[in-house]
């Protein structure tokens, strides 16, 4: 109960997330989580049964390959201090994930996760997104994640990574010279990164289809 900083990573295919979900029931004093679900398919449909709340935690990141997996975390996790988030798609092609199972960037469920656990103004100051491939980034993504960026009033860091850097999201958080600052995007932004998700692959902005 006391454990402060929790990183698991699964490549083991056959296990569902229950086991986990009830380790991470246990860990209410986490500040630190990093979980890293890089399988082909979960051994069955996981079921939500409740939120874990997590009171302490700052920092989440998720590394994700199947759609199921990635929806079953960030359905259940309630984090009202948290301060960073990455969320990133990888493997998706290497695990050939079915493709209506492979996990995708959905900015919308990160802003759910993020009303649910907190009161404006939210604390979040960093957010990381990234996807390997352009059929990592979902259908609704641009309206996603400007809906996402709306509510980030305290937001300082904004690090787009591979696809997820499209030439529509560098376009919404441009402000126009006569334009109101008042309807600026993320009015504390101070940084906007272009990191690569692994070190030699291409950064190329993309535009989406």
């Amino acid at each position: 109960p006391n454990l402060r900083c929790f990183r698991y990573h699964s490549f083991k295919e056959g296990k569902d997330l229950e086991y986990l979900r009830s380790i991470l029931a246990a860990c209410h004093n986490l500040t630190e989580l990093e979980l890293g679900i890089m399988r082909k398919s979960i051994s069955s449909s996981p079921v939500t049964r409740g939120s874990i709340y997590l009171p302490n935690l700052t920092s989440l990141c998720l590394l994700m390959s199947n759609r199921s997996g990635s929806r079953y975390f960030l359905d259940i996790l309630t984090c009202p201090s948290l301060r960073e988030l990455t969320f990133c798609v990888q493997g998706t092609e290497e695990l050939e994930v079915e493709e209506d199972d492979r996990a995708i960037l959905e900015p919308r469920r990160i802003r759910e996760v993020l009303i649910r656990s907190s009161k404006n103004p939210l604390p979040l100051e960093t957010l990381r997104l990234g996807g390997r491939g352009a059929h990592e980034i979902g259908p609704e993504y641009t309206a996603g994640l400007k809906d996402l960026l709306s509510i980030l009033r305290n937001l300082k860091i904004l690090d787009l990574r591979m696809f997820a850097l499209t030439r529509a999201a560098l376009e919404m958080l441009t402000i126009p010279a006569d334009g109101p600052l008042d309807s600026q995007l993320c009015p504390s932004l101070s940084e906007i990164g272009r990191g690569d998700m692994r070190a030699g692959e291409g950064s190329e902005i993309e535009e989406e289809s």
